[in-house]
């Protein structure tokens, strides 16, 4: 077993490591380039792999969140094929990782796994990982879900002058990603988080909307005259017939309106004429008002993610 940088030639075998390990969460190499190729020039990001007999067996890398941007802080990822495990293939990856991001400086290091993911649970602690916060991922089983009980509280929106429009209806509105990116960083303030929120840039937020997984017809915003006060995004999920709801919140002069709950009835009706399985969702375990709407609408409980920092040093 052999340690070495990632290159273009490895994507292949590297996604197939991922949906091994991760098999509910399957990804596709077409958007992994995808997601490489879209990276803003300002973010420090790389990748490892263990290789055994020309045949990728651990993948690890470092990257860093456009909105919650610090130079020197990462996120930091170590996944080793099931097969493999137990044989300390991922320590190595763990400290050549280290040995690339030494040159930064970083002073702290962020990541996640999910807690019944014991072996990974048990390495992150090991190497000085602690838990900061948890976030729960919820499901839809979307063909089952009846949105009749939720119409009338819905509906209460749009009686107060609230208007819905989508994403690809916006399309030929030249203000469209401005007034978006406005109210991404607004809502982003409150969102929880480990890090502090920091506003992103225009350029990499138009880089964010390119993303083909995207759906346009399937990212709903709401209205108050021509003010944009809430959206909610669904995500395709090339590797399975599922969805992914991305960012949903209103700003909060616009909140206790029914404004959000009419927002994710919009996205159930849209998943439901497509026929689509599954919606799944992650909130933070401390966002009550997301969770309530989630949890009377039907959402169910997965095991939670953990959170998990590691402080190196200070700014």
């Amino acid at each position: 077993m052999h340690i070495r940088p990632f290159t273009d030639h490895d994507y292949a075998g590297a996604v197939a490591v991922m949906n091994t390990a991760w098999p509910d969460y399957p990804e596709t190499e077409a958007e992994w380039r995808h997601n490489d190729a879209t990276r803003s020039p300002k973010i420090k990001w790389g990748r490892l792999v263990a290789e055994k007999d020309n045949t990728i067996i651990g993948v690890s890398d470092y990257w860093q969140r456009l909105n919650a941007y610090h130079p020197q802080r990462f996120g930091v990822g170590v996944t080793v094929h099931p097969a493999h495990r137990q044989r300390g293939i991922g320590t190595a990856l763990y400290t050549a990782l280290l040995e690339q991001l030494a040159p930064f400086n970083p002073i702290k290091l962020g990541g996640n796994t999910r807690e019944d993911y014991t072996g990974g649970v048990r390495f992150a602690f090991a190497n000085g990982f602690q838990e900061a916060m948890r976030t729960w991922e919820s499901r839809l089983v979307v063909a089952t879900f009846d949105a009749a009980p939720f119409r009338e509280q819905a509906a209460k929106a749009e009686a107060s002058g609230i208007r819905f429009i989508t994403f690809a209806a916006e399309e030929a509105n030249p203000q469209r990603n401005e007034k978006l990116l406005a109210l991404f960083n607004e809502i982003d303030l409150d969102v929880p988080s480990t890090e502090t929120p920091t506003p992103v840039a225009l350029e990499d937020f138009e880089r964010r909307l390119s993303d083909p997984n995207l759906l346009a017809d399937g990212f709903f915003i709401a209205l108050d005259g021509d003010e944009y006060v809430g959206l909610s995004q669904l995500y395709n999920s090339e590797g399975s017939d599922d969805l992914y709801n991305g960012l949903t919140g209103v700003k909060r002069s616009h909140r206790r309106r029914s404004i959000a709950l009419a927002l994710k009835l919009k996205g159930t009706d849209y998943a439901q004429s497509l026929g689509r399985p599954t919606i799944k969702t992650w909130n933070a375990s401390n966002n009550r008002p997301m969770l309530s709407i989630n949890e009377a609408m039907g959402f169910v409980r997965q095991p939670a993610w953990l959170d998990l920092v590691k402080v190196l040093g200070e700014a």
